[in-house]
């Protein structure tokens, strides 16, 4: 059937999902921030649920 694959590919997806937010798995999405010029200072960063460490960005 023609665009069957569409359907499959979301209850695929759903099922995953429902898997994951079962057993507490989180994937972080990969992303990149530019800042220019002096207005944008480093900041610190924490990990969400990690060690208390902190770290500078540039």
């Amino acid at each position: 059937m023609p665009l069957k694959q569409w359907e499959v590919g979301r209850e695929l997806r759903r099922r995953i999902k429902k898997t994951f937010d079962a057993q507490r798995i989180e994937i972080p999405f990969p992303h990149v921030s530019v800042y220019f010029g002096e207005a944008s200072a480093p900041f610190a960063v924490r990990q969400a649920g990690g060690p208390g460490v902190e770290s500078v960005l540039a």
